[in-house]
């Protein structure tokens, strides 16, 4: 079994960033403010990574 732990280190520093911001409630334009990016961005990373982390934790 893979640990989350694991999983997370898979992930860059600002895919680490935006998932911990999403997990704490903020939206997509506050996340894209503070790292740089558009909203749509946001969303299109967030599709990205939760795609890699549905494949390495079905293994």
């Amino acid at each position: 079994m893979v640990e989350w732990a694991q999983v997370l280190g898979m992930l860059g520093r600002e895919d680490q960033i935006l998932l911990a911001m999403r997990r704490q409630g903020y939206g997509s334009k506050e996340i894209g403010l503070a790292l740089g990016i558009s909203g749509s961005a946001v969303r299109t990373r967030l599709q990205k990574v939760r795609k890699l982390l549905r494949k390495v934790l079905a293994d």
